[in-house]
This record gives structure tokens, sequence and C-alpha cells, in this order.
């Protein structure tokens, strides 16, 4: 590969580190940087070999990575100095300040460019719809929203149809922060107004073009489509029943620790979060992690389409959502179209631990990774020790620890994965994943004292609350307890659902459980069956009767665990234990 290279570049190739082949793709042993250039479909690619900076310009697949059965085509040169740009720039980068690529600071989507900047005219292009924008044509465009109070400079206001209210209710105040361009399907009335805007009366201050589409979420969609168009970012697309939001984290706080990248917001994981997290895509992200949803067959398909993933990572199967879904089977074949939308020259990272994920590779055209705990996964990790909150795990000869219980060790182990896949050394992927923190509602510690407080109360299936009661084996020193609220959206068997989780009480380390709403007293009744003391639970129906207890249930010491579906509110209780103790939050 280096002889057949050698004809074309200029420089020592003998005196410089070799290139070394990861997976199917060719990385630099050194830092590597994508960068947009050149023309048409083509792309300048900048790297660092030593002390010299070097840049290759050629078309570049998805994501920027050179295959290496095309080096030997490629027209590899030195730049012009050391530190400097390439000859023609170099997009994916800044080296402003001098020095080596190696010195610059690393990149997040803190200081990243929010979407490829255009004019209200070329809106207009992209999206269709009526009207004329007038004097606003070349108004930059830099950004976008749907929360009139969120609006920034540069933004265009998509005006969304509410349940009980239109986004053009909100216009003028859009207008008023700056909005650069309104798109709304309603007839327009007031103050933003089609007649007023379009013919390019007022002052410039107040020019607004209002842009008319049969339907402002497709427009949203288009324009996503249009953004990652012009974004040479490797997109990693990541579903699953439960640990997509966890695995999202950790892979996007392992990556942007070298690269710069972007992640969804929150769980903007539908029709409407995905298009919205694309459009924070920036000239210079090199990463977007992306969440992709569903609650309906087809679901994720469609935000593939959308985003066009070059990587995909599958978590688990389980039942969630089944009151849409119907059953288990089409919970599988739903996440199932993210392996099967990964192009070829892609890759695709599934649970080998669980079967139904497993399954998934004969979808796949693109090569597949297992990550998981079983003998015949060829990079196995293996457990170390979990203990109050932090874990390890061994992954080859290489050593990994997070903040987290066991529960989270399949994300942490497919973020290494991908990282790997991208180049990232097990030294920078160690500490990427060393300073990762589980976010409030998803695991974080919140109170320390008199009592350890972990909050899972963002969500709860029967396969994450099953992985809380294995987890809190883990913490010692005073007693385990469990509060949990409903499961919701579990269909005709949500009873059976409750009554299981129930019953494995009696075979785990937890000292007292805690119920609360509907399915409460069938709980308590199936615990007692299985073998649990009715001495250790309670059962209350509302959420107020178990806050104003719940407090005086608990010793100095207690480990606390509180989840429960988002509509419960299990957070309320969190609040009341913070209450009574007079203390702050104390994040872990």
């Amino acid at each position: 590969m280096i002889a057949e290279s050698r004809g074309v570049c200029c420089g020592n190739w003998d005196t410089q580190p070799e290139p070394r082949v990861v997976g199917m793709r060719l990385r630099i042993t050194e830092r590597l940087k994508c960068c947009r250039g050149g023309t048409g479909e083509g792309g300048i690619l900048c790297f660092r070999l030593s002390d010299t900076l070097w840049s290759y310009e050629l078309p570049l697949p998805l994501g920027g990575f050179l295959p290496a059965g095309q080096m030997k085509s490629a027209g590899l040169r030195r730049s012009r100095a050391r530190g400097q740009p390439a000859d023609r720039g170099c997009g994916g980068w800044s080296n402003r300040g001098g020095g080596s690529i190696a010195s610059q600071p690393k990149h997040t989507s803190m200081d990243a460019e929010v979407m490829f900047p255009c004019t209200v005219g070329q809106l207009q292009e992209i999206l269709g719809g009526s009207g004329c924008p007038g004097a606003g044509a070349l108004s930059e465009v830099t950004g976008v929203s749907i929360d009139s109070r969120t609006v920034r400079p540069g933004d265009v206001f998509f005006a969304m149809s509410g349940q009980k209210t239109h986004g053009m209710q909100f216009a003028a105040q859009a207008k008023a922060a700056g909005a650069a361009c309104i798109v709304s399907n309603a007839a327009l009335s007031g103050e933003v107004s089609a007649e007023q805007d379009f013919s390019g009366g007022g002052s410039a201050e107040r020019h607004c073009p209002v842009l008319l589409v049969s339907e402002p979420i497709a427009a949203l969609q288009t324009l996503a489509r249009w953004n990652r168009r012009q974004s040479r970012a490797m997109v990693i697309g990541i579903t699953g029943s439960v640990g997509k939001t966890t695995t999202r984290q950790m892979l996007h706080h392992v990556l942007t620790s070298e690269l710069r990248g972007i992640q969804s917001p929150r769980n903007f994981n539908n029709e409407l979060g995905v298009p919205l997290s694309m459009l924070e895509l920036g000239a210079g992200d090199e990463v977007a992690v992306l969440e992709m949803g569903a609650t309906r067959r087809g679901d994720i398909q469609f935000l593939c389409e959308l985003a066009n993933p070059g990587m995909g990572v599958v978590t688990r199967v389980a039942p969630c959502h089944l009151q849409s879904f119907g059953d288990l089977q089409a919970v599988r074949d739903t996440k199932q179209e993210l392996v099967s939308s990964i192009p070829a020259q892609g890759m695709v990272f599934l649970n080998g631990d669980d079967e139904l994920v497993r399954t998934m590779s004969q979808s796949a055209a693109a090569p597949v990774v297992f990550f998981g705990t079983g003998a015949d996964i060829p990079r196995r990790f293996q457990s170390e020790e979990c203990s109050a909150g932090r874990c390890s795990f061994r992954l080859g000869r290489d050593r990994y620890w997070f903040e987290g219980g066991r529960h989270l060790m399949h994300s942490a182990a497919a973020a290494v994965m991908v990282a790997r896949s991208l180049g990232l050394t097990s030294r920078q992927i160690s500490a990427g994943l060393a300073a990762f923190r589980p976010e409030a509602g998803r695991g974080a510690v919140v109170l320390r004292e008199p009592w350890t407080v972990i909050d899972e109360t963002y969500n709860s299936s029967p396969a994450s609350v099953r992985a809380c009661i294995e987890a809190m084996a883990d913490w010692s020193g005073g007693r385990r307890v469990i509060v949990l609220g409903e499961m919701l959206e579990l269909g005709e068997r949500e009873a059976d659902y409750h009554r299981d989780i129930a019953a494995m009480l009696a075979h785990s380390r937890i000292d007292l459980a805690c119920f609360v709403g509907r399915f409460a007293k069938i709980c308590v009744e199936a615990a007692m069956r299985s073998g649990f003391s009715g001495q250790r639970m309670l059962a209350c129906e509302r959420l107020e009767e178990l806050a104003a207890i719940l407090p005086d249930m608990l010793q100095v010491g207690d480990t606390v665990c509180l989840k429960g579906s988002r509509a419960m509110q299990m957070e309320q209780l969190i609040q009341a234990l913070q209450r009574s103790t007079g203390n702050a939050v104390r994040a872990a």
C-alpha cells in the first residue's frame, strides 16, 4: 500500500509512521481530520504524520474515511508549512492561532456552527412554498427554532400547529427576537403578514419574510436533509428498547474528547427531534450521534432516510410501547430498520447478548461487530468490579471504568467499540469514558446524605426496572430501597409485567420495596407469593401519599433508587426527599 502511494506523494514516506488498517478503513497513526473543499463531490482530507501536515484531494465517501484500496489513487501532497492549512483550505478544523494540529483545543458542539448557512432566497428554493421574499432574500439563515422563546438573530422560525395553539400566534415575538424568516402553513394576520413582509415594506430592522408551505414539519425535514447533504460528518444512529440514550451520551462524550461533533439534544429521537438534531450539524463537525426512537413500524426507516447514517448501534429489544406495536416481534422488526439502512461501506454494532438483536445481522449489508459478554463474541468484554455506582470492565487487554450502575455496561462497551472503529486510541477512549456522568433521571446520584438517592425517574419498562433492581446489589453500607411507579404503554399484559417484576424481588438484594400507582397492590401480592416479606413493602395509589411517608421510612445510610414511567412524575419524590433533609442537590 505504501509503495503504491510513493509515486504520487511529495516528501519522504520512509521516515514517517506507517498507516495502519482499522476494520475496513485506513487510519493514520496520529490525528486524522476530514475537511470539506475541492470541487464537485471532492474534498480535502488532512492528517498529521510526525511534524508534517499532509492533505489529499479526492472524492470522499460518507464520513470522510478513505478506504484502503483508494489510497493508491489519492493525490497526496505536503501542506505549505508546518501547522498551516493545506493549499486549498480545510473547513473541518481551525488553525488560526498557528501551531500543529495536535496542539489545537478539543472541539465539541458547544463551539460549533449551527447548521450550514443559507440565504432566505435559497431557503425558499430548498423548501418551495409560496411568497416572494423581496428585500429579505439576501438575509442569512444560520439556525432554526420551533419555539419563539429560543429564537436567535438569523434563525428561521417554523410555526407549527399545536393541540391548543398555532405557532403563528407567536410570530411577532420571533420577529422581534431577530428571526430571518418565518415558515408557516397558517392564514396570516396581525403584525407579521404576508402582504406586509413579502412586499418589502417597513424598515430593514422589521422586515421578516413569511414563507407559506403545505406542512411546516415536512419543510423542517426537507431543510434537515439539505443540511445533512452539506456535511461530511459520520452520522451514527442509535436505537433500542432500552439503553439508547445512555449509549448516545457515552459515545458522544468519548468521541468529542478528540473529535468535533454533536449529539441529539435530550431525547430528540422522533420525526421532529431528529431533524432538529441534524440542523445542528455545522461545517466543523466530524461526527453526529443521533438517537432514533419509534412507536410504529417504519418510523426508524424514515429517520434513516433523513439522517443517512453511516454507522448503526442497536442496544436491546424488550417490551416497550407494546400498546402501539402490538408484540415484541414488531418491536424487533422496527429496530432492525436501522441495520438495514446502513450502507455497505458503513458498520453495524449489535448487542450480541440479546438474541433478538443478534439475528438482525442477517439483514445487514455493512460489516457487523457484536458487543457483549458471550463466549462466541470475538471481542467480548468482561465485567471486573461494580461498587457504589462505579464500574470497570476489560475489553481485550484494555481496562475501562465509568460512573454508573452495571446495567450501563453494555452501553459503555458499545461506545468503546464504535470509538475504536473511528480510530481513537484506548487511552483516549478510557479518558473520555471516565469523564462521563449519568444525568438526572438516568442514573445520576442526586443526594449523598443522609441517604444515597439514585435518580432513574425519566422512564420505565420491564427490562430497565429489572436492570435497576440487579444493579442495587452493588451498593452496600445501609439498606437497599427500590421505589417503583407504574410502567406504562405495555398493552394488554401490563398487569402481568408488573407482577413479574414484583416476583423477582424475593431473589434480589432489595431490603425495602415501595410501589405507587394503579398496580401497587397487585405488586405487593405477587411479591409476597414469591416469598418477599410483606413487612418489607409499602403500597400507595397516589404519589402524594408516598411523598409524605417515604422520608420517615428511610434510615441514615440507605441507598434509594426511584424508577417509573415519565407520566408518573416520580421526580416529585426526589424533591420531597430533598426538602425533608434541607440539603441542596449534590451531583455525583
